[in-house]
């Protein structure tokens, strides 16, 4: 999976074929607390996070075939 741009202020787009192996995505804050949540549509997507505070998060990618987490950094 592609996540870019990172760091980011604005959009983060996500892409890649293996995608749609996954239902759903979560953003977590540095302390796990629970940031936000998208429902994946497609092969492609873009989340808007400028109303998140500058930061270090991660991208949990969950699905029935297991999990993948991401870093990201917000400006």
């Amino acid at each position: 999976l592609n996540v870019y741009p990172n760091p980011t202020s604005h959009i983060v787009n996500i892409d890649g074929d293996n995608l749609i192996n996954y239902d759903v995505l979560q953003l977590n804050d540095a302390t796990g607390r629970l940031i936000g949540e998208w429902k994946v549509t497609g092969v492609k997507m873009s989340i808007d996070v400028s109303i998140f505070a500058s930061g270090n998060y991660t991208i949990n990618f969950k699905g029935l075939k297991g999990n993948l987490v991401k870093k990201i950094q917000i400006l």
